[in-house]
């Protein structure tokens, strides 16, 4: 019994080590990666969590206003595939909008439908928002796009609502 154990390591022994080893190592090479996106991930709420608080006191000081923009778009260069950059993009819309802006809310807006996921929440709140930002700016038409554009889910009465608001705008009651 031991000669035909012999034998068979002899013929097996090789190939059992090298798919231990590819083993492991696929094993290790995904925990780094795992724990890579969850520190990057971290990372990128930190950022967000001072940006925010950055501009929680940036009524009183317009440095800290101006350090709450250059994080948002630190976020959105480091980490522009998190969900951080995209809250951050839509905040620094709203900014934009309350400076009456509306150029700049719509890029801001176009770049998180660039990132968003299809179909998510985010996605949906963002184009609400690009068509209401778009018809402040005068073009009905290409706001009602953008609604019409939309896969409205759970805002289906929000999506309404600013179509509503739009049409309302244009006379057409």
């Amino acid at each position: 019994q031991v000669e035909a154990l012999k034998r068979w390591w002899n013929d097996n022994g090789r190939s059992i080590i090298a798919a231990v080893i590819v083993a492991v190592s696929l094993s290790f090479g995904y925990q780094t990666w795992k724990g890579s996106n969850e520190r990057q991930n971290e990372n990128a709420s930190d950022l967000y969590q001072t940006m925010l608080q950055a501009f929680s006191g940036a009524s009183e000081d317009a440095a800290l206003a101006a350090q709450g923009a250059a994080l948002g778009e630190q976020l959105k260069s480091d980490y522009a595939g998190s969900i951080y950059a995209q809250f951050a993009a839509m905040y620094l819309a709203r900014l934009a909008v309350d400076n009456g802006d509306l150029g700049e809310a719509e890029s801001q807006l176009r770049w998180v439908l660039g990132k968003a996921d299809k179909g998510s929440d985010t996605e949906q709140l963002a184009q609400l928002r690009l068509a209401r930002v778009v018809a402040a700016s005068g073009d009905a038409d290409q706001a009602l796009a953008v609604l019409e554009s939309g896969t409205q889910g759970s805002y289906q009465a929000s999506y309404a609502l600013a179509r509503g608001d739009i049409l309302l705008s244009q006379g057409n009651t």
